[in-house]
Parts: C-alpha cells; sequence; structure tokens
C-alpha cells in the first residue's frame, strides 16, 4: 500500500483514501471543505485517485507490486477473473433471447419485402433487355409478395396489359386496364394502352367505322411512328373491304407507304413486312382475316396473284 500528504492538512493517508483537486491532493475532509468554499470548482477537475498496489474492486493490498489494470483501475487476480467470467444475470438472459425473437420474427415478417425487392429488381432487367414475358412475370410476383401495395399490383396489370396487346388479345387488356388505371404510380399513365387496346377491341368486333377513328387518334398523336401509320393503313383496308370503296383503297396504300419509308429509315424492315403482307392481303382480297388466322394460312407469306399473273 501506498501513503500520500494532504496538501491542505498535511496528515498522511492511504492514496486510495485521496483526491486530486485543481492539481492538489486533498483526504476525504478537506476534499469535502474545499467543495463548499470553491463554487467554482468542477467535476472535470476532481479526480479520484487510486493505489496501483491495492485492488479497486475488494482493496486487497499487494504491498509495493503494483497490480494489472482492468478497465483502468488496479485488479487483482482473483477480481479479474471474477469479471472475466461473470454469469449474466438472469433478466440480461431474458432481455437477450427476448431480442433475438424479435429479430427472427422482424426478419420473416420482412422477408416478403425482401423477396418483392428483388423481383423489381429482375423486373428492371427484363425491361433493360426487352424481355416484356419476364418483366411481366416479375412485376406479377412482386405485387402478389405485397398485396398491400396498390401501385405495384397496379403496374403488374398494366404490363400484363401490354402483354396481352402483343397477343393479340385487346377486350382482356382493357379490362385490365380500366381497373388499375387509378393506382398507376405517376411515372406511368395508362391512356396510350387504353387507346391501343380499344383499337384492337374495335377490330375484334368488327366496327371497322371506330377501327378507324380510333387509328387515326393514334397517328395524330404519334405521326412519326411506321406502327402506328401502318395501323391506319390496316383500317383503311379493313374500310376497303367491306365497301369496295376506292378511296378507301387509296388511303391505305399511301399509308403503308409511309409507314414503309419511316420504317426504312428507322430500321426494323423484316418486321414491317409481315403486317405490310396481311394489308396487302386484305386490299387484294378484300378478305378480312386475323393475325394468327392469317399465320396459320399462309405460314411462308402471302403472294399476291396479281404479280404473279402480270409476271
Amino acid at each position: 500500500m501506498r501513503n500520500i500528504k494532504c496538501d491542505d492538512c498535511g496528515q498522511t493517508f492511504p492514496l486510495s483514501e485521496t483526491f486530486k483537486i485543481t492539481e492538489k491532493v486533498s483526504c476525504k475532509t478537506c476534499a469535502e471543505k474545499l467543495l463548499k468554499s470553491r463554487k467554482d470548482i468542477t467535476n472535470e477537475q476532481i479526480q479520484r485517485q487510486y493505489d496501483p498496489t491495492v485492488c479497486a474492486n475488494c482493496g486487497k493490498d499487494n504491498g509495493d507490486w503494483e497490480m494489472k489494470k482492468m478497465a483502468g483501475l488496479p485488479t487483482c487476480e482473483q477480481c479479474m477473473t471474477f469479471f472475466r467470467n461473470r454469469p449474466y444475470p438472469l433478466w440480461i438472459k431474458m432481455a437477450l433471447a427476448g431480442l433475438a425473437a424479435i429479430v427472427v420474427f422482424s426478419f420473416a415478417w420482412n422477408w416478403r419485402f425482401i423477396q418483392a425487392y428483388t423481383e423489381l429488381r429482375n423486373f428492371k432487367a427484363a425491361l433493360l433487355a426487352r424481355d416484356s414475358e419476364k418483366a411481366t412475370q416479375s412485376s406479377r410476383a412482386a405485387a402478389e409478395k405485397v398485396p398491400e401495395a396498390k401501385w405495384l399490383s397496379a403496374m403488374a396489370s398494366y404490363f400484363e396489359a401490354m402483354q396481352l396487346i402483343k397477343e393479340d388479345k385487346p377486350a382482356e387488356a382493357l379490362k385490365l386496364l380500366n381497373s388499375c388505371k387509378a393506382d398507376l404510380p405517376s411515372t406511368l399513365t395508362a391512356d396510350e394502352l387504353i387507346l391501343l387496346a380499344e383499337t384492337g377491341v374495335a377490330f375484334d368486333n368488327k366496327d371497322y367505322e371506330k377501327f378507324l377513328l380510333l387509328a387515326i387518334q393514334s397517328s395524330e398523336k404519334h405521326p412519326d411512328s411506321p406502327k402506328v401509320l401502318a395501323q391506319v393503313a390496316s383500317a383503311y383496308a379493313c374500310k376497303y373491304a367491306v365497301t369496295d370503296d376506292e378511296q378507301f383503297k387509296q388511303k391505305s396504300l399511301d399509308f403503308l407507304q409511309k409507314a414503309r419509308t419511316l420504317t426504312e429509315k428507322q430500321g426494323g424492315l423484316d418486321k414491317f413486312a409481315e403486317y405490310e403482307n396481311r394489308i396487302l392481303y386484305r386490299i387484294e382480297t378484300r378478305n378480312i382475316i386475323s393475325r394468327e388466322e392469317f399465320k396459320n394460312k399462309f405460314p411462308n407469306g402471302w403472294k399476291s396473284q396479281q404479280k404473279e399473273q402480270s409476271k
């Protein structure tokens, strides 16, 4: 044990029973008097002194030999062993068990959100790869994971409708679009797809007057779209087929030529050729059939009889 003299009263005390206040050593009694008389002394200026030869926990005296420190305090071997291997109280164990249960529950509860996020990433990748079928599947899978997110379900319906239009199922697409348009996120609007679906429904219902009006409406919004201009040509071809009015035939051919010219500039002529072939068939034969019927009837494409006879 080490002793030290109090700077105020001059008496000697064990080091661990003294304080250092404003760099002066004080015993307990002198320290109390000093603090009562000096209100300007802060807590940072008061330091409890520890004897490096006396255990700060149990008070064991180690003579002149300094003890090892734990957390900056001298600690005997017995106390050090106790602190290092001290069993946790029951309340701490119960709290840890409860915390672990909460973590597991939270992970399980949020797993569906993690899965939905993964599906949305797959959806984005599919869009960039122009894989509409996979994009549709991923968006629907994400919506099923989080059914309370109406915008997510609406977005899935939007892309399903887009796929249905490509599959020549406009009536099914229109039903989906009308049910989801109010809940779509601000980045999407259903108006364009609804117009496209209504155009397809008009064709399926053999309402060629409405088919033509809707096609012209689309061309006014997209005057530089070869696909839209070809659709106008298709509508005029239908009108010619049912009326035998030459003006509809000429307008169909005019719009078809505009569409071909734009397609040659923008690329994709091979895909356009199939649509053009169906329209020319309709004009020459005045027979209106669906794309699927046309493919089944002419798997290698249709050849004009007039061209064949003129050779």
